[in-house]
């Protein structure tokens, strides 16, 4: 049985899961090495995201998070004490978007390895499609996906996303590896 669950912060547990789903990333772009300074800069960041869980069977299966017009969170100013943290700062402001009125934003969506296959990933597009539905506001639903990543773009159209436009940043090719981008959209009218 999968269960997803709206939360309010991500626990260690979820913290693991989304460090070892983007590592590569997070070694590269912010120069975070260990566990430890993961959770450390992540606590010290303002997000306004929503957040949720995945559990299938009990265990933790995924986690992914939305933004957008409901999630009404204010970005809190964060103090940056160590001279070293502005590159996280730095490099987590290069990575975000700017959410256009009446879109859900996909932020990330990371399913653990063992539950990889299950359906879990395509069960929490259509959820997140589903509340947005419910919320009779929402436009459309877009995601940003590397142009390498082809299981990914697949699932995407697979669930009725389209390529909205192909970027290229020479700015995330230098710090992550990543030069060209698809957005890629689902309406929702």
């Amino acid at each position: 049985m999968i269960v997803i669950e709206k939360i309010n912060r991500l626990t260690e547990q979820d913290l693991t899961l989304l460090f070892k789903g983007f590592k590569s990333k997070w070694q590269r772009l912010l120069k975070v090495y260990s566990f430890e300074e993961f959770i450390r800069l992540y606590n010290s960041t303002s997000l306004t995201e929503v957040c949720y869980r995945v559990v299938y069977n009990g265990h933790l299966a995924g986690i992914f998070a939305i933004n957008g017009d409901f999630s009404k969170k204010k970005r809190k100013l964060i103090r940056i004490q160590n001279f070293s943290d502005w590159r996280w700062h730095i490099g987590l402001k290069l990575l975000s978007v700017k959410v256009a009125k009446k879109e859900c934003y996909l932020s990330f969506l990371v399913i653990e390895d063992d539950f990889q296959g299950k359906g879990i990933e395509k069960m929490c597009l259509y959820y997140i499609e589903t509340v947005m539905l419910n919320l009779n506001e929402m436009n459309c639903i877009t995601l940003f996906v590397s142009t390498e990543n082809s299981r990914a773009i697949k699932l995407y159209e697979q669930q009725g996303f389209k390529i909205d436009r192909q970027l290229h940043s020479f700015l995330t090719e230098y710090f992550i590896g990543e030069k060209k981008w698809y957005k890629m959209k689902k309406d929702l009218n």
